[in-house]
C-alpha cells in the first residue's frame, strides 16, 4: 500500500505562570503501531528562549529555528504506548505561548522511514518558503511544516497551504497580554502533505500567512514501505581473497 494520511492531532498553550512547560498533544485517531508519526512544535516567550524537547521515543529532524522562541520537526514510529504525548516548551515567562501538530501516516517504512529533511528560515514575512528536498526513491510523502512567531498587537494568523499540497492542521496561540511590553506574543504551526508521483526535486513549497511573522518552513520525506532497497555497496575491482 502507498504512504495515506491517517489522522491528525493539535492542541496549544498560553502560558501564564512559569509552570506552564508541557504542551500534551494526543496521539491522532487511529494510529496503528507501525504508522510513522511527524510532529511540529512551535513556542515563543518574552526571554527568547529556545526550549524545545521531545518525549521519549521521539527523534528531533530539523534545527531549533527562531529568535523570540523555537520550531522544529520530530518524527517516531509509533507503539504500544500511552495515548498523548507530553512536549517540553518554555515557561510562562508570563509572556509566552506554545503549538504543535501530530500527523500520523500508514505505508511508510518503518524500519527507514526518512528519505530526506530540509529546513529554512525567514525574516518576517506573509510567505513562509520550504526548501527543496529530492526523493531517493518513489513513492514518497512530501510533508511542509511551518511555524511562524511574532510581537503585535495584532489577531494570531492563519495559513494558506503551498499550491498542490493539503493543509492537515492549522493552530495558533497567544500569550496573556503584557503591561511590561504593551504586547503579546503569538506562535503558528501549520502541516501540510502531497504523495509524489516521481523523484524529482520537490521545488520550493511557500505557505502564505495572513500577517508577517519571522517563520520557518520545514521540508521531510518519508520513505515508501514499497520503495526498493538501496542498491548493495560497489564492489572493489581486482580484490581477491584466497582463504
Amino acid at each position: 500500500m502507498p504512504i495515506a494520511f491517517r489522522s491528525i492531532a493539535g492542541n496549544s498553550l498560553a502560558g501564564t505562570t512559569f509552570d506552564d512547560t508541557t504542551l500534551s498533544i494526543n496521539k491522532p485517531a487511529g494510529t496503528k503501531n507501525g504508522d510513522v508519526m511527524v510532529a511540529v512544535i512551535g513556542q515563543v516567550d518574552a526571554s527568547g528562549s529556545n526550549a524545545l524537547a521531545a518525549p521519549a521515543g521521539w527523534t528531533q529532524l530539523t534545527p531549533q529555528a527562531g529568535a523570540n522562541g523555537a520550531t522544529a520537526v520530530f518524527y517516531k514510529v509509533a507503539a504500544s504506548e500511552g495515548d498523548s504525548y507530553a512536549f517540553t516548551v518554555s515557561g510562562g515567562n508570563p509572556h509566552a505561548a506554545a503549538a504543535g501538530l501530530i500527523a500520523s501516516y500508514s505505508g511508510a517504512d518503518a524500519a527507514a522511514p526518512i528519505d530526506a529533511v530540509g529546513s529554512q528560515h525567514s525574516a518576517s514575512s506573509i510567505s513562509e518558503p520550504a526548501p527543496s528536498v529530492v526523493p531517493g526513491a518513489t513513492g514518497a510523502m512530501l510533508i511542509c511544516c511551518y511555524g511562524a512567531e511574532g510581537s503585535s498587537n495584532q489577531t494570531t494568523v492563519s495559513s494558506t497551504p503551498p499550491a498542490g499540497m493539503t493543509e492537515r492542521g492549522d493552530v495558533a496561540r497567544a500569550s496573556p497580554p503584557s503591561v511590561e511590553y504593551g504586547l503579546y506574543l503569538d506562535i503558528h504551526v501549520s502541516l501540510n502533505d502531497l504523495l509524489l508521483a516521481s523523484t524529482s526535486p520537490t521545488g520550493v513549497k511557500t505557505a502564505t500567512i495572513s500577517a508577517a511573522r519571522e517563520n520557518s518552513g520545514f521540508s521531510v520525506l518519508l520513505r515508501s514501505a514499497e520503495a526498493p532497497p538501496p542498491p548493495p555497496p560497489a564492489s572493489v575491482a581486482g580484490l581477491h581473497m584466497v582463504i
